[in-house]
């Protein structure tokens, strides 16, 4: 192929690929001025929405009698412990909202009117730090190896739906050192009612590899 045909021909093709840049960069841009346009609308629409009460199914009240309340006195493991239930107590005494499944500022608004969002976010945020304090007692005492009592307390949490990874992954642990396969099925069936966790492949990794290898094993004919 002679030089100049070469020369054209790279040209040419530069100028299809700049034009083809330019079109997939302006298409991109305003599908992101569209998207920024609707939530501003989505925005000021939720902000006059009208104010309405917040349904009682929707309010959360720890029943703090299934909890195993315990005095620790000992070492230093069983200090933290000890730290870890009164701060999940303390926590359990603040107003809670259980948003199922959750919502973003905009549908709140929406549904609740915008003077309900700060009340309604920071009681998700009461619901959401109760969980927390639950998963860290009861990681305490999986370190005292009191696997019962902080079997109570995950399956708590694994029933109030909690959306991070500790508690599911603890009550994993648990029923994988007392080889309890009933309640592993028992947590891969609830977490795949779990949006956020049921997505994550880590977790159902382990539980399936608890179940399939380690079971398999101890029952041959499984």
């Amino acid at each position: 192929m002679p030089d100049f045909v070469a020369r054209y021909m790279g040209l040419a093709l530069f100028v299809i690929f700049a034009f083809w840049f330019k079109f997939i960069i302006g298409r991109s841009g305003k599908n992101q001025k569209n998207k920024k346009e609707k939530l501003m609308t989505d925005e000021r629409e939720a902000n006059f929405s009208r104010v309405q009460e917040i349904p009682e199914h929707m309010k959360y009240a720890p029943d703090i009698s299934k909890l195993p309340v315990k005095e620790y006195l000992g070492d230093e493991k069983s200090d933290k412990a000890a730290t870890m239930q009164e701060r999940a107590l303390k926590a359990a005494e603040l107003p809670m909202l259980r948003l199922d499944p959750p919502m973003t500022n905009i549908d709140i608004k929406r549904a609740f009117g915008a003077t309900n969002l700060e009340t309604i976010t920071a009681r998700e945020e009461n619901y959401e730090q109760y969980t927390r304090a639950l998963s860290n007692w009861a990681a305490e005492l999986i370190a005292l190896d009191n696997y019962e009592d902080a079997e109570i307390i995950l399956n708590i949490c694994v029933d109030m739906k909690a959306l991070f990874f500790l508690p599911y992954s603890l009550l994993c642990d648990i029923y994988e050192k007392t080889v309890n396969k009933d309640g592993l099925l028992n947590l891969q069936n609830k977490i795949s009612n779990v949006d956020i966790i049921r997505n994550n492949e880590s977790l159902f990794g382990k539980i399936n590899e608890y179940i399939s290898i380690k079971y398999s094993a101890l029952n041959p004919d499984m």
